[in-house]
This record gives C-alpha cells, sequence and structure tokens, in this order.
C-alpha cells in the first residue's frame, strides 16, 4: 500500500517543538500536580488549563486519558499553543456516559482559539467526531488516528487557515473521515490517510445556510466573511480509499454515500496529487448552489455557488465497477482546469470525467490526463469523440490499465517502466512534487498521475 509523501502516524515520533513552557500528563499523574515532568498531571483537561501562553507546549506520555476542550486560547506565528503525543499510544476516550448530550458528543473540541496544534494523539469511537473545531483560525490536527468514530474523524465549522495533515481517519459510521463545514478558508488537507468511511474520505461544505453564533457582546465568533464559500484550499497527496459504501438521505435522495473527494461551495483552490481507489460511490466531485439562493429546495448545493478557479492536477482516481464517474464537476461558476490526471473507471458504462451540463463543459480546461470516456449529461462518449467534437485534452490519452500501475491489486499506483503516461503530461505550475514529496524530473514532460515515474 502507498504511503503519504510526509511521515506517516505509524512511523517515528518528531520531537516536540522547543521552546515555552512545558507541562506534562502520564497515567502515572495526579491532578494536584503542578504537571511538571517530575509531578505530572493525569488528565489532559488538566494540563490544558496550565498550558494557555504562545509557545507552551503540553506534553501527553502514552496512555489513556478523558476527553477535553481547548477554549479560547491564543498562540501567536510561530509559538503555537502544542498538545504533543510523547509516543503512538495516547489515547483519548470517549465519555462513556454521555448519552447524546452536545458538550461531551466530540471526544477532543478547540473552540475560539488560534494557533494550537494537536500532534499525535488517537481519539475513536466517540459518539460523533474525534476532533471538533468551532470558530477557530490556525489550528493544526497532525499525525493523527481517528478511527470508528460516530459521524466524522475531524470536524470544523466556522474555522479558517486549518492544517489536516498526516492523519489517519477511518470507518466513520454515519458520514466523512474529514468534514470541514460551513463558511471557512485557507483549508491545507495534506498526506492523510481516509479509508472506508461511511459517505465521504474528505468534505469541504461551505453550507451557505448556516449562520456563525453570536458572543454576548454582539459579535460574532466567527472572524472570517460568512459567504457560503471555501476558498484558497490546498487538498494535496492523500491516500483516499473505501469510502463511500454506506447509504445517505431518504426517499427519493436516497444515495450511496459520498465521493472520496467532496467539495461543495469551493473555489480557486488546488486538489493534486491525491490518489484515490476503491471509493464506491464517486471519486473527485465539485459542485454548489445553482444560484447562490439560501432557500431553494432544488438538488443542488449547499454552497453559495458552483466551482470556479479550480485547478484539479496529478491526481490518480481509480474507479471499481458500480460506482460513479470519477471526476465530476458540476454547476460551474467560470472557468476549472484539469491537468495531468489519471482518471480510469473499470465499468465500461461509466466515464473518468464527468461534465453536468454543456456549460460545465465549455468552462473546463482540460488536458494532459489518461482517460477513456468523458460524460456530459447522460451521454457518454470516447475521449476521441470528445476532443473532435469540444477541442479538448488534445493531449490526453486512453491507455489500458495494465500499461499504468505497478500493482494495482496491491494499491501500489506507481507507472510501471515504459508506461505511455510516463513523461507525458503538460506543465503545471501550482504542482511542485508528486504524491511522494519527489520533485517532477527535469527535461520532458511531467508525468500523468500522482507519482512520478522512476524511469
Amino acid at each position: 500500500m502507498l504511503k503519504p509523501g510526509l511521515v506517516g502516524p505509524a512511523e517515528r515520533r518528531p520531537e516536540p517543538p522547543a521552546g515555552g513552557r512545558r507541562f506534562y500528563v502520564s497515567p502515572k499523574g495526579n491532578d494536584v500536580n503542578d504537571c511538571s515532568e517530575q509531578s505530572p498531571c493525569r488528565e489532559l483537561k488538566r494540563g490544558v488549563k496550565l498550558a494557555t501562553a504562545p509557545g507552551d507546549v503540553l506534553i501527553v506520555e502514552d496512555g489513556e486519558y478523558a476527553g477535553f476542550a481547548v477554549s479560547d486560547v491564543s498562540g501567536e506565528p510561530g509559538r503555537p499553543i502544542t498538545i504533543f503525543a510523547k509516543g503512538k499510544r495516547a489515547i483519548v476516550k470517549p465519555d462513556p456516559e454521555c448519552n447524546g448530550k452536545w458538550h461531551c458528543r466530540d471526544t477532543i473540541i478547540v473552540r475560539r482559539s488560534k494557533y494550537v496544534v494537536l500532534d499525535g494523539l488517537t481519539a475513536n469511537e466517540a459518539m460523533r467526531s474525534g476532533v471538533a473545531i468551532f470558530y477557530g483560525d490556525h489550528i493544526t490536527v497532525r499525525n493523527g488516528v481517528y478511527g470508528d468514530n460516530g459521524r466524522w474523524g475531524i470536524f470544523s465549522s466556522f474555522a479558517d487557515d486549518l492544517v489536516i495533515e498526516n492523519n489517519e481517519v477511518y470507518r466513520s459510521h454515519d458520514e466523512h473521515g474529514i468534514y470541514l463545514s460551513n463558511s471557512g478558508d485557507r483549508p491545507i488537507v495534506r498526506a492523510n490517510v481516509a479509508r472506508d468511511n461511511n459517505a465521504c474520505g474528505i468534505q469541504i461544505n461551505a453550507d451557505y445556510r448556516e449562520k456563525p453564533e453570536f458572543g454576548k457582546s454582539g459579535k460574532s465568533w466567527y472572524v472570517g466573511e460568512p459567504d457560503g464559500l471555501t476558498t484558497g484550499a490546498v487538498i494535496e497527496n492523500n491516500l483516499i480509499y473505501g469510502n463511500g459504501s454506506g447509504q445517505l438521505g431518504t426517499g427519493k435522495k436516497r444515495r450511496r454515500g459520498g465521493a472520496g473527494i467532496n467539495l461543495d461551495g469551493v473555489q480557486d483552490s488546488i486538489v493534486r496529487g491525491n490518489v484515490l481507489f476503491d471509493n464506491q460511490a464517486g471519486g473527485i466531485v465539485a459542485y454548489g448552489d445553482a444560484d447562490g439562493l439560501e432557500t431553494d429546495e432544488d438538488e443542488d448545493g449547499d454552497g453559495r455557488f458552483g466551482p470556479k478557479g479550480m485547478v484539479i492536477a496529478h491526481n490518480t482516481v481509480v474507479m471499481p465497477s458500480g460506482s460513479r464517474h470519477g471526476l465530476q464537476i458540476r454547476l460551474s461558476a467560470g472557468s476549472n482546469i484539469v491537468r495531468n490526471n489519471i482518471l480510469t473507471h473499470e465499468d465500461k458504462g461509466r466515464a473518468g470525467l464527468e461534465l453536468v451540463t454543456e456549460k460545465d463543459a465549455q468552462l473546463v480546461d482540460s488536458d494532459g490526463n489518461v482517460l477513456d470516456r468523458v460524460a456530459i449529461g447522460e451521454q457518454i462518449t470516447t475521449l476521441d469523440d470528445w476532443k473532435k467534437k469540444h477541442g479538448k485534452d488534445a493531449h490526453s490519452l486512453s491507455v489500458p490499465l495494465k500499461l499504468l500501475f505497478a500493482d494495482r491489486a496491491r494499491g501500489d499506483f506507481t507507472l510501471v517502466p515504459g508506461s505511455p503516461a510516463a513523461r507525458a503530461g503538460t506543465q503545471v505550475n501550482e504542482v511542485a512534487h508528486d504524491y511522494f514529496g519527489k520533485p517532477w524530473r527535469s527535461g520532458g514532460g511531467r508525468s500523468i498521475g500522482a507519482c512520478e515515474s522512476d524511469k
């Protein structure tokens, strides 16, 4: 199985950041202690009450801890407040007596805070989510494991400048692995493994209908613009597989779970270097609301408008038989770039690229991809016909699966030596390195897909 380019959660832990005060929690500690290295505290909820100044580090020994909340604290650029797991078994447990109460349904909560880092924690089996971030900015969640949670692994609402990197999120029971909701700009979702979630692996939904709350002073808790759009997002180098097998909705709206990467109301953002396979619903989907109105009941998106200014490049998307199309662009609000992607579908009745309307087809700038078929509305056409009728994908290729991947069955999607996709792509300035973090080879063309060819 491929692993993302950064150090994964199963690898050796890094050292805690230098500088600032240090506090400690340990299963051998006691909450009457001062949380020093010599006299550690027992619970994280005690430690976070002390680690409140810029640069503070709360070091967590391996063991089991009760859920906790970080509220109304502020680090600084370059001096965040860090909660750092020293080993790989710092496990935060859900409240066994929560019974659906709002304050304990999420195991780890960060609210109304900024410049906070959660590094290396594990939070499984929450009633709702392993980590929930509300009204934060510059919050980082990295190197964690969040599995078997009731609804989401990592969740945010009205949060800007998030960094979600190098986590494993799996088997969310109801919905998504990583879910960034409501207006929130400039998130980075990088080098995560999102697998076997009921709905989406990664979901960004800018939901225009949801409005931020206001504090007692009358000031909004959200410092950004609640415009129903997410802009400036970077979704890169993630491994996303086995998602979307569940059922969502009821009645006529009932459908198989969401896409591997699902983007509702996302604009002027980059999706690059991701590897997606065996997702049972869609691969990558970008859409939004058709008219920007909050009150309509049409089956369009929750985000205020559909995609524009998107760069979708150097992704490898392999769809299994019975799933939906590999890359769908729907209700475009402007032009979108699709470059150097492998968009293959094992079902000949489905397409690697789906453009839902003629407007979507006109606005897409697509080239240098590997794909056999393109869908426009309900009509599926061959790559050659698509080129002739629309003048798109002039340099794209139709390549048999056996000439693409080193070992599809074992999840190895590096290119086989001599593959037609090697060095056959076009230049994309927004993509400097491949899935593994390797720079593209100089001279000639880049390889198509997420993984640069070794030869």
